[in-house]
């Protein structure tokens, strides 16, 4: 049975028969976003390709959510958490830290935790707050095929919802403008050939 609860900033979760609680802290802003980047493009099976530092799969982007970043803002690839996480918990227990650290690292922060749990953690409550997740960011997840997890719905510059139903590029090409980061729409930082 896992527990959590809000210190502070940090988030504290806590696994029945286990000592000491896990202590997730923030990540700075643009962290959480390409976090959250990488895990949505991982869950619809989009490429990575061609990202500099793109973590190799899912288990990387949960340990990177567990763990945080250093002083320096640079992933903590082998940190307390994780080792803790894979070395004490069963596989469902570690689920119920991985996956709300990743929430609580998200757009979504307590909220994604809250609804992660009310669902009753484990898949039920991963699918819970991803639908969350994808609605808060304006993506409607669209089932269209089993190699497509995730499509987006894009709203018209009017404000009602586009008629027709996504059928390629990925879930960022999908993402209107207004909805992408400075870097995702393409333009160049100053100073950067």
């Amino acid at each position: 049975m896992a527990s959590f609860s809000q210190q502070g900033r940090d988030l504290h979760i806590t696994i029945e028969g286990v000592d000491d609680p896990f202590v997730i802290r923030p990540l700075p802003g643009r962290r959480g976003q390409e976090l959250t980047e990488y895990f949505l493009r991982i869950a619809s099976q989009q490429p990575l390709d061609g990202i500099p530092g793109a973590p190799a799969d899912m288990a990387t982007v949960l340990n990177w959510a567990v763990n945080g970043v250093d002083a320096d803002g640079e992933w903590i690839t082998d940190g307390e958490n994780s080792r803790r996480v894979f070395n004490v918990l069963t596989l469902t227990e570690g689920e119920d830290v991985l996956l709300p650290a990743f929430y609580w690292s998200s757009v979504l922060g307590i909220k994604g935790v809250e609804e992660y749990f009310a669902a009753g953690g484990g898949m039920a409550g991963g699918v819970k707050a991803l639908g969350s997740l994808t609605m808060t960011l304006g993506i409607s997840p669209l089932v269209t095929s089993p190699s497509s997890v995730l499509a987006t719905q894009t709203p018209s510059p009017a404000g009602t919802t586009s008629t027709s139903s996504p059928t390629s590029g990925s879930a960022l090409e999908r993402l209107p403008r207004w909805k992408r980061s400075i870097g995702q729409n393409g333009r160049r930082r100053r100073g950067t050939a």
